[in-house]
């Protein structure tokens, strides 16, 4: 569905249900990306130019798509204020966002997979080991950071290592959930609220962004995290 089209949707429910859609789209065409890219050091030269070539048309139509969705980085600035003078840059990384209630949540491993991959064994639970990883989450209009805790399990013979499964991701490594992109989604063709407007309210509630962040069609192809 083209741009224009979307911007003549008024029915919230069914904006939503577009943009829900979209971002599984958009998270399948990633995987699948992912997968191609793990593939193509095995192939001979010729079939490693093909492949590459289907990975780059993916690409462009992954960041289309996201342009589709989210716009893009061309939206203007408020001409109301000053530009501010650039600051140097101290590091990389994302925003700590000390503002926002942090809830945790655990993940553990299902029954079938409590089990040696080597021996058969029982796994036990390796005490205080996870693998952590934060996404930014709205919940009724308010901005909270999940702490996501994929238990680790281990066998005693040593010859086996689980993690449990985390939140499926728009974009591996990224930082805010599906339901947060949706979120950004409805508002700029439901509301009509572009994402600069976006930007300035919900620093008021304490989550501190850039537009930028806002537009993942730009972190894709950088291999940025969302």
């Amino acid at each position: 569905m083209e741009l224009d089209r979307i911007d003549r949707i008024d029915n919230i429910d069914t904006l939503r249900g577009l943009a829900k859609s979209f971002v599984l789209e958009l998270q399948k065409q990633e995987q699948r990306i992912v997968r191609l890219e793990a593939q193509i050091k095995d192939l001979k030269p010729d079939d490693q130019l093909k492949l590459q070539l289907e990975i780059d048309a993916l690409k462009q139509q992954l960041a289309n798509r996201n342009k589709v969705i989210f716009g893009t980085s061309s939206e203007k600035r408020p001409l109301d204020k000053p530009k501010q003078p650039k600051q140097p840059q101290t590091g990389h990384g994302p925003t700590e966002q000390v503002k926002l209630e942090v809830i945790e949540k655990e993940h553990v491993l299902d029954e079938a997979d409590l089990k040696c991959r080597s021996c058969g064994k029982p796994l036990q639970e390796w005490e205080g080991q996870s693998v952590d990883s934060e996404e930014i989450e709205v919940i009724e209009r308010r901005f909270i950071r999940v702490k996501h805790r994929r238990k680790k399990y281990r066998c005693p013979c040593g010859g086996c290592v689980e993690v449990a499964i985390g939140p499926r991701k728009l974009i591996p490594g990224g930082r805010y959930s599906q339901d947060f992109a949706v979120h950004v989604a409805v508002a700029k063709y439901a509301d009509h609220l572009p994402l600069e407007r976006q930007v300035r309210m919900m620093r008021r509630q304490g989550l501190d962004v850039t537009s930028q962040a806002l537009c993942p069609s730009q972190n894709v192809c950088h291999k940025q995290t969302f």
